[in-house]
């Protein structure tokens, strides 16, 4: 079928994706996966249920410095589950950074018998898990 500009809508799909994947290669995902993964908590009071994270005072975020570099590779694979051939591309980054930031606080872990930790892996949960195991000294 032929688009608006009379290019066939293969090249729209292929244009679709060049797009898709520039958006793909942007850091935010990973921020946030590395966010959702050591320092995003929400948090209600236990009595009244009211939220006590509610701003960015009381919700930690990671900035820019708390961060690594980001290295980007691009590779270009078509969906075959759908007919335009494209795929969602924001969760991609989070999805692995948090599988990936966890999976290395549990091996730096692992040797002090630590085996599992609940997200965040906040500083005080390390503590509290090691401290199950007689490793933490306070």
């Amino acid at each position: 079928m032929e688009s608006e500009r009379g290019s066939s809508s293969s090249e729209a799909t292929s244009g679709l994706s060049k797009w898709a994947g520039r958006i793909a290669r942007h850091p935010r995902g990973v921020a946030q996966g590395i966010g959702q993964a050591l320092y995003e908590q929400l948090l209600h009071d236990p009595d009244a249920g009211q939220l006590l994270t509610g701003s960015f005072m009381d919700y930690c975020l990671p900035r820019a410095a708390e961060l690594p570099f980001f290295g980007w590779a691009r590779n270009e694979v078509p969906c075959k589950t759908n007919p335009l051939g494209v795929k969602g591309c924001g969760e991609s980054g989070c999805t692995a950074s948090l599988a990936a930031v966890m999976s290395a606080v549990l091996d730096a872990l692992a040797p002090r018998g630590v085996t599992t930790l609940d997200m965040p892996a906040t500083a005080e949960r390390v503590w509290r898990a090691l401290g199950q195991q007689g490793h933490a000294h306070g």
